[in-house]
């Protein structure tokens, strides 16, 4: 393996490859000296070339840049520069070398060869970038701004590049970055103001220069607890390991633009928990929404450095109950649902929560069996469709035990009833 060599005034070729396979060779400056080669091949197979510079020591454009030789097949060069090489490529009874994703600047003719070369690969890596062929008036237009000319550029390369690197996706700027001195504490933000990270006085050990970076999952459906949930915004917070005390303040403002009543209800700041591999609602975390201008406000305590973020809980079926909690995730009960388990109340269960107070002492023995058959009896016509005559027994029941309560029903197992029982009657049209 050869990388980060710079090899110049060599006799002949930079660098040979006899009988020698599935090497790396990276990040090297190759100076080809006069009918030299940078790299010479034979009989060298599955060799990787990458990220290389190739470039003439005199300029006297007969150099080559690699010369492929006596059955060096399968190698893969990528990512090199060869600039103002006569001939770049070179092959002599070799066959299917990729080539792709490098930069041939001014030479006098791209390649000879008695075998087969694969000059690009389809997308998304495509070929290569040539200088004489990057302008309109040469023939590469991109119309759809993929960095990719519209056209091939015959005899070459069916998916040239329009610009050298074209294929490099920059890294982005750090959404927020800020020295803050221990002894005095500081604010971290961005440019908008819709991340403002406060850290108190003495809460850092040292002075430390603090990045925030947008997340690569934003938007993204993320693990909550046992459950799915959504990312609205995430970010990663560094140095890691960084920790405070006291804790800091973490404030983010997001667009509330595409999200629903029961989304906005359930927003929040999660941290990432790294054993857990999933995201758990910081224990002080509080949004307040602005419908006005279409956006909420959250905050929450910071101890220590991790990925952050605003994410509500998946609801599918819009019942204010996240899906983790929902026995019945894809029926909206928000109409009635006393208990809050994500089901359509029902008498069934009212019945059931009658014979669960009589066992915890909460109900009289005696008071079971009347209370029971005041429900069976609505059940029985609620199952014939008798919906007005099951709010009358409904009512009987709720009558009967308010009459009881703080007697033979506990006050406390009295309020659950009546809470769920007067749910069941405003489930059921009576018109």
């Amino acid at each position: 393996m050869a990388t980060n060599v710079t090899i110049s005034n060599a006799f002949h070729g930079a660098l040979n490859l006899s009988n020698s396979h599935a090497n790396l060779i990276e990040n090297n400056t190759l100076n080809i000296p006069e009918n030299g080669s940078g790299i010479t091949m034979r009989f060298s197979t599955q060799n990787v070339i990458s990220a290389n510079y190739f470039t003439p020591q005199n300029n006297a454009l007969n150099e080559k840049g690699i010369l492929f030789n006596a059955q060096s097949d399968n190698n893969e060069v990528m990512h090199n520069t060869f600039e103002s090489i006569g001939m770049p490529l070179y092959s002599v009874s070799s066959i299917d070398n990729a080539i792709y994703r490098n930069n041939f600047k001014d030479f006098i003719e791209l390649y000879f060869s008695d075998g087969s070369f694969e000059l690009g690969k389809p997308l998304p890596l495509a070929g290569n970038y040539y200088s004489s062929f990057d302008e309109t008036t040469e023939g590469c237009n991109d119309t759809n701004k993929d960095l990719i000319c519209d056209n091939s550029y015959a005899p070459y390369d069916l998916l040239p590049w329009v610009d050298e690197n074209a294929w490099v996706t920059p890294t982005p700027p750090p959404e927020a970055e800020q020295e803050i001195i221990a002894n005095t504490g500081g604010t971290v933000a961005n440019s908008e103001n819709t991340l403002v990270f406060n850290v108190p006085a003495n809460s850092l050990a040292q002075d430390t220069t603090i990045i925030v970076e947008s997340s690569a999952i934003e938007d993204a459906e993320i693990m909550i607890g046992n459950g799915a949930g959504t990312a609205v915004v995430l970010y990663s917070f560094g140095p890691e390991g960084t920790t405070f005390t006291p804790a800091a303040t973490l404030t983010l403002v997001v667009d509330t633009t595409s999200l629903s009543e029961n989304q906005i209800a359930a927003l929040g700041i999660y941290l990432y928990d790294e054993l857990s591999q999933t995201f758990q609602l910081l224990p002080d975390s509080s949004c307040v929404n602005d419908n006005l201008l279409m956006s909420a406000t959250c905050q929450a305590s910071i101890a220590h450095f991790s990925t952050y973020g605003v994410a509500f809980a998946n609801d599918s079926d819009g019942d204010g109950i996240a899906d983790s909690l929902d026995n019945c995730p894809s029926e909206d009960a928000s109409s009635a649902d006393a208990n809050q388990d994500g089901c359509l109340d029902n008498v069934n269960e009212l019945i059931n929560m009658v014979n669960l107070g009589v066992e915890t002492g909460d109900i009289a023995k005696q008071m079971q069996t009347p209370f029971t058959k005041k429900l069976q009896h609505a059940m029985r016509l609620i199952e014939d469709q008798a919906f007005c005559d099951a709010k009358e027994k409904i009512i009987s029941f709720n009558a009967h035990l308010k009459a009881q309560k703080g007697k033979k029903v506990t006050e406390g197992y009295a309020d659950i009833l009546l809470t769920y029982a007067d749910g069941l009657l405003n489930s059921l049209n009576c018109d």
